[in-house]
């Protein structure tokens, strides 16, 4: 599953949430910084602290507002993950938000 993927069937959740702005973020982040891991790059940990402190806030922050958040914050914590280093992490967890979409429909 590609953050590409992903990103495109969660924009389709935005709509449903009172607060749009940390999940439209992320998606922002996830269209950025998502393609490379799509075609195999591999993490540069150092370049990217800001987007990695930034990730876990946006990930925390929409896992606890409301169902329609998890699917937001789990692509968050897969770039996270990935931009750590971590693509076995990151590869179970966008799974994991695969299945999250399904669960809508998606």
């Amino acid at each position: 599953m590609t953050y590409a993927e992903l990103a495109r069937r969660a924009a389709s959740l935005v709509g449903l949430l009172a607060e749009p702005v940390d999940a439209r973020r992320a998606l922002s982040l996830v269209r950025e910084l998502g393609p490379g891991f799509d075609e195999g790059r591999a993490a540069d940990p150092a370049a990217t602290i800001a987007e990695r402190i930034e990730l876990r806030g946006l990930a925390e922050r929409l896992g606890r507002r409301s169902a329609e958040g998890i699917p937001f914050a789990s692509i968050a914590r897969a770039l996270s993950a990935d931009l750590h280093g971590s693509p076995a992490d990151a590869a179970r967890i966008r799974l994991e938000c695969d299945g999250q979409l399904l669960t809508f429909g998606l």
